[in-house]
């Protein structure tokens, strides 16, 4: 309970009185702590801004700092409607002339087959689809007089099946297995009006890439007839009796410079390391494809950065101003921080690359120089000039570079910022290679004949032992011969196949070389 004596019978307010002597005694120190506090927040605002605009910077260096802005390389073409290109680092710098003959393309077969309805029952049993080069001749107006006539397998790849049971049996649930089980083999129902047709293709491109269609046909068990699920038959047994191919699987043609080439795919990445090469149609006149450096890209990753110094720059002089006229100073004037930052980014953008010696060694020396008012500015012509006859040591100048010796053969396929600077030795004392078994085979035995017991064989590739291979029988008229068939029945091997187990069997002279077609030595067991 608070007890009130106000001017204690005298007339004064002696509350009042004290009030205003407390207040004028508390002011000074309030108006102290209010400025201490105003310069604390003004001083993190300041230091916040710094801290925003050395993000910034950072963000403008990243790409000129990266080793992969430089190894960048462009490609073009004078036509890309008919060839589009891309490139990877590793591509050469120079200029081809592509000029395009024909297009890969997809193996097709038509189901001879009406159906009346997509409901319709087409039997039960096994598909069997196997790839590989088909050997087919078209009659020039009546498919029923096609003939097929041979199928190679294509090595290493296994064939696969489908089960076609109650489940699935009709047109619709036959099309549909067969495109549930993702086995490269597209299957589409077309209506001619009057009826259904089934028409099976090949996802994949290429000469090798047909299909050959197995049944077994668990209806009349027999495999090749026209009833059933064998009226799917597309093989040497069945013939075209029951299907006919409507386009033939094949590579694409094309010369590069001159020289003849070929590719099972439209995307032709091995013809020249590193290059891409797109070929989307035929051509009249070649279509020249360029690679270049990433000379422009360079330029501007270097202007970016430039910028973002110098806004840099801009922003710590008006943190550190004092206005002499007005009397106000920067809120970071004479802060160590930021005189600490800004020397020490001056320094480094003045001082020489490390570890490399070169035809540069400074940003100065490249045409990216600081001012008198502490920015920097790009001498186009001179950056122009370092770019097009040293670009190499402009890299190294500007980012972490890797440079093997010169005829060692190497190239630095990449490297993080955790690889010390220095100076590497690599050895080499051998190449990964691939098995081989090979032999001596006079050719003045041949023709050799082949049958009986003499033409059974078995082989072990990269660890996997085929099966019984058979050599077909009859008499072969020089080692080539000899040689095709071994490869063909060797990569035909199931076994083999289902391992992605392939070899090459080659000719030189009277030697015969069976040669895997992977390097490096098979995983041990385990």
């Amino acid at each position: 309970m608070a007890i009130s004596a106000t001017g204690l019978g005298s007339g004064l307010d002696i509350e009042g009185l004290v009030t205003q002597l407390v207040s004028a005694e508390r002011m000074p120190i309030e108006q102290r702590i209010f400025r201490t506090e105003r310069s604390l927040t003004t001083d993190i605002s300041a230091l916040g801004s710094l801290k925003s605009a050395l993000s910034d910077l950072k963000t403008s260096a990243s790409s000129v700092s990266s080793a992969a802005t430089y190894s960048k390389r462009n490609a073009t073409s004078s036509d890309s409607t008919k060839v589009s290109v891309s490139a990877t680092d590793a591509a050469a710098l120079g200029s081809y002339n592509v000029e395009v003959s024909g297009l890969a393309t997809t193996h097709s077969v038509a189901i001879r087959n009406q159906f009346s309805s997509l409901t319709e029952t087409v039997g039960t049993g096994t598909l069997t689809f196997t790839f590989g080069t088909t050997g087919y001749t078209a009659h020039a107006s009546d498919n029923t007089s096609d003939a097929y006539d041979s199928f190679v397998a294509k090595a290493g790849v296994a064939s696969s099946a489908v089960t076609i049971d109650g489940t699935n049996n009709t047109l619709a649930g036959l099309r549909d297995a067969i495109n549930e089980a993702d086995i490269g083999v597209s299957a589409a129902i077309v209506n001619q009006g009057s009826a259904y047709r089934l028409l099976l293709s090949s996802t994949a491109s290429g000469a090798e890439s047909s299909i050959q269609i197995s049944v077994t046909d668990s209806g009349d068990s027999n495999n090749t007839d026209g009833n059933g699920l064998s009226r799917l038959a597309f093989n040497a047994s069945a013939g075209t009796s029951n299907a006919h191919q409507t386009t033939a699987g094949s590579d694409a043609a094309f010369k590069i410079n001159g020289l003849s080439v070929t590719s099972a795919t439209n995307s032709v990445t091995s013809a020249i390391n590193g290059l891409t090469i797109n070929l989307l149609a035929t051509t009249t006149a070649p279509a020249t494809v360029s690679v270049s450096d990433n000379t422009a890209g360079v330029k501007a990753a270097i202007n970016s950065f430039v910028k973002g110094y110098n806004d840099f720059v801009t922003k710590a002089d008006a943190l550190t101003a004092f206005d002499a006229t007005a009397g106000v100073k920067g809120p970071l004037l004479g802060d160590f921080t930021t005189r600490t930052i800004t020397g020490q980014l001056r320094t480094t953008l003045s001082a020489a690359a490390e570890g490399y010696v070169g035809a540069y060694s400074r940003m100065a020396e490249i045409g990216v120089a600081l001012s008198s008012k502490g920015k920097l500015a790009v001498n186009d012509k001179v950056l122009s000039s370092a770019l097009k006859n040293n670009f190499d040591d402009v890299t190294a100048v500007l980012a972490r570079f890797a440079k093997p010796s010169g005829g060692s053969g190497l190239r630095p396929a990449s490297f993080t910022d955790n690889v010390p600077d220095g100076t590497y030795a690599v050895a080499v004392s051998s190449l990964a290679t691939a098995g081989k078994v090979s032999a001596t085979v006079a050719s003045a035995g041949f023709p050799k004949t082949v049958g009986g017991s003499s033409n059974e064989l078995s082989v072990s590739v990269d660890g996997t032992a085929s099966g019984t291979i058979t050599l077909a029988s009859g008499a072969y008229a020089n080692l080539s011969a000899l040689a095709t068939e071994l490869q063909t029945k060797i990569n035909a091997d199931t076994t083999l196949r289902a391992a992605g187990k392939a070899v090459t069997v080659s000719v030189s002279g009277d030697d015969i070389e069976v040669r895997s077609n992977k390097l490096g030595s098979p995983p041990l067991p385990s």
